[in-house]
């Protein structure tokens, strides 16, 4: 082999090896932390049961008491087992025509399946390990209540913060999202001490993304259900969800069953049991307890 043949065999061979390092870069996997990320799909069946939910399935009324809630909630589906607390704080204003309402399940334990983490294009595959949660800060307000013959109706806008982390083994979406919605409901009399409340829900569910083609995504949400009360104890189903446009597992639907029971003037049990029917994996188990505070109206802001 001559000189010069070397050299042209040389020459053709780090073309041939820098052009599969690059062919690498653009499409191999694991990959850099930022096109990796444009790649993720983040919906609900494809992350955490703590980072996409279906919202809160909302009754048409303000709550009017001042009340702090705190549960422990385990989701379950063939390839994850996650554990956390939840937190809720809601301050009426206004006579209880207004309130502020700030929740969060703020951390969670989990334990995945390392295969579906393979499959669902986890960065990190490591099976285990905690996340920080986010945090939901909403503005609920009466439109409408106890009218003779009108439904109750209220108006809710949420804000989801992008507090919720560990992306990286698909646990929260580390974006922000917010939805509105708009819940009526009513209540009819059975009997002395027993009542009964339909009610339903419609907005509209917005998250962003991480994909360059499509940054957010905008969601239909819809809900509704039933209530039976009485002085002691209220149970209720319901069933709602969100349909998000991309049409890859962003369009979860569950069902919820619900009973809270008065433990003392000041102290309510919850207990809550939620199935998913459509890309939402997870079935969940919630007990927890709610403390309510009985505040003067003179302490709370009023309208003139």
């Amino acid at each position: 082999m001559t000189y010069l043949q070397r050299i042209v065999l040389f020459a053709t061979s780090l073309f041939f090896v820098f052009s599969i390092n690059l062919n690498a870069q653009d499409t191999g996997f694991p990959d850099t932390w930022g096109r990796w990320k444009t790649r993720i799909v983040l919906t609900a069946e494809n992350l955490g049961p703590n980072a996409l939910p279906v919202p809160e399935i909302r009754n048409g009324l303000v709550n009017e008491k001042v009340f702090f809630s705190l549960s422990g909630n385990y989701h379950f589906s063939d390839y994850d087992r996650t554990y956390n607390p939840d937190f809720k704080v809601s301050l009426p204003l206004a006579d209880g025509r207004i309130a502020i309402e700030i929740s969060s399940p703020f951390v969670e334990w989990f334990s995945a399946d390392s295969l579906s983490l393979v499959e669902r294009k986890a960065r990190n595959l490591s099976s285990t390990g905690t996340s920080g949660g986010d945090v939901y800060v909403a503005t609920l307000i009466q439109l409408l209540r106890n009218h003779s013959y009108l439904p109750d109706l209220m108006l809710s806008i949420n804000l989801k913060t992008a507090s919720g982390n560990n992306l990286e083994q698909l646990r929260h979406t580390d974006t922000p999202g917010y939805y509105f919605d708009l819940s009526l409901g009513k209540n009819f009399s059975v009997s002395e001490k027993l009542n009964v409340r339909p009610f339903g829900l419609i907005g509209f569910y917005v998250y962003q993304t991480h994909q360059v083609m499509a940054l957010q995504n905008d969601a239909l949400l819809w809900g509704g259900g039933v209530a039976f009360s009485t002085p002691r104890v209220e149970f209720a189903g319901k069933i709602g969800g969100y349909h998000g446009y991309f049409n890859q597992g962003d369009r979860p639907v569950v069902v919820r069953v619900s009973s809270d029971f008065k433990i003392s003037n000041s102290t309510v049990g919850t207990f809550g049991f939620q199935k998913g029917l459509n890309d939402f994996p997870f079935n969940s188990v919630s007990i927890g307890v709610k403390y309510l505070f009985f505040i003067s109206k003179t302490n709370l802001i009023k309208n003139d």
